[in-house]
């Protein structure tokens, strides 16, 4: 709700990519009152290093960001609205950065690889700067993170069919479907469970073309003040 929720994901080896990298969600945005309301966020201490994706601050855009180690660099998506579930994904393949809407490349940048940061993992605000400009005010579903670059007809396909769970180079996937306790459970196989943060689950999930997943289908909803979601340290940090 845009004041503190947030889910942790910790220091996992598996997610301190330094490389190749895409990452996916679906989200919903309640306003746009947090300029650099957060997705995902994995960037160390003086944001030199690693990756973000956030609000471009008083556009009503996403910006997925990458540091390599010296600065960050970024890519700004289409303008957005709120209310409206969007499929953002975002890709870096070491010199060019690119950001997707519903499945369509909406922009490139040229940037550099992310080096590997050592920060937590987080969900619904930055992982370093947690002030209340950072927090998520709305609704997120189904993020992923790949230690591959997607192609543009990977990216359609999952805005098309969502992930399963599988697929060569998926390095963790939140279906967020659990629809209650306060973990966030990774179905890649690579266990980096996250511990959710005052952000609460809700039905108003994603809608066609995903289809509707046997058992509920569920997101979690954020306040835009202290809620996130923090995924503990397993194996997440060094893919290369």
């Amino acid at each position: 709700n845009g004041s503190g929720d947030h889910v942790n994901l910790g220091t996992s080896l598996t997610t301190e990519i330094a490389g190749d990298i895409s990452l996916a969600a679906w989200v919903k945005f309640d306003n746009f009152d947090n300029s650099l309301a957060t997705v995902i966020s994995k960037v160390s201490d003086g944001l030199s290093s690693g990756y973000a994706i956030e609000k471009t601050g008083t556009q009503n855009k996403l910006s997925f960001w990458t540091g390599d180690g010296s600065g960050f660099c970024e890519v700004v998506s289409s303008e957005l609205s709120t209310g409206t579930w969007y499929f953002v994904a975002a890709t870096n393949d070491g010199s060019t950065s690119r950001i997707y809407i519903d499945g369509e490349l909406t922009n490139t940048s040229n940037c550099g690889a992310p080096a590997g940061p050592t920060a937590d993992l987080r969900i619904g605000v930055q992982s370093i700067l947690s002030n209340d400009e950072r927090y998520w005010d709305g609704s997120i579903d189904n993020v992923s993170i790949w230690d591959v670059v997607l192609t543009d007809t990977d990216i359609l396909n999952l805005y098309q069919t969502s992930t399963n769970g599988d697929g060569e180079g998926l390095a963790a996937y939140w279906s967020f479907n659990s629809g209650d306790g306060n973990t966030l459970y990774d179905h890649s196989g690579n266990a980096n469970h996250g511990e959710i943060n005052g952000a609460t689950w809700s039905v108003d999930a994603i809608i066609p073309p995903v289809p509707p997943v046997p058992g509920g289908n569920n997101s979690l909803s954020f306040d835009g003040t202290d809620d996130y979601a923090f995924v503990s340290s397993t194996d997440l940090d060094n893919i290369f």
